[in-house]
């Protein structure tokens, strides 16, 4: 039986999912807690307590986010071509992605140039240009500069990094598969 014949049963499989689901959800609502630094600064105390308790900790859930990324991965693992591999997981993600990045790019412009959008980088320029062409390509996360990393949409350069997790993965998965190693089966519960 090959690797690509591994199926659970459907009832486990349901369940696992629900379950699977209900911890990456709870580490999303950590990731978006621990962004909202600014009320560490709040004049409410409640506020302010809450973030130093709470919400300073939420960028411990990415790493849990990226695990269990990781160990979907495995789990739904196929032996199948890089292409239609690539082009499945692209297919989820970039149109929003794009979406967002549009949105951005059309506040910017109608504001003329915002700091918290475009890193007052002055719309239309030429630097302006070169983000728009790193977003729209998603490899902002791989410049070095904050006007270029964190532009349009601070939180997107994760989708830069996604891809390549995603490229990274293929290749080890597909190198154990050839070499005869039964990934689901020794991970997955297949």
């Amino acid at each position: 039986m090959g690797v690509d014949k591994i199926r659970p049963m459907p009832e486990i499989r349901k369940t696992y999912n629900k379950s699977y689901n209900a911890i990456r959800g709870f580490a999303a609502v950590g990731i978006f807690l621990s962004h909202m630094s600014y009320l560490k600064g709040s004049d409410v105390p409640f506020w302010r307590a809450l973030y130093n308790l709470f919400f300073r900790h939420g960028s411990s859930c990415s790493s849990l986010f990226y695990i269990m990324s990781g160990f979907l991965a495995v789990y739904t693992w196929r032996n199948i071509g890089f292409r239609e591999y690539i082009s499945g997981k692209i297919k989820k993600i970039y149109p929003l992605v794009l979406g967002v990045l549009f949105l951005a790019i059309a506040v910017d412009v109608v504001m003329g140039g915002s700091e918290t959008i475009s890193g007052n980088v002055s719309v239309c320029s030429q630097k302006w240009w070169f983000n728009v062409f790193m977003g729209i390509t998603m490899l902002k996360a791989f410049m070095p500069w904050e006007s270029t990393f964190y532009s349009f949409h601070g939180p997107s350069w994760y989708m830069s990094a996604l891809v390549v997790f995603y490229v990274l993965f293929w290749v080890i998965a597909r190198i154990m598969a050839d070499s005869g190693y039964k990934m689901r089966k020794r991970f997955g519960g297949g």
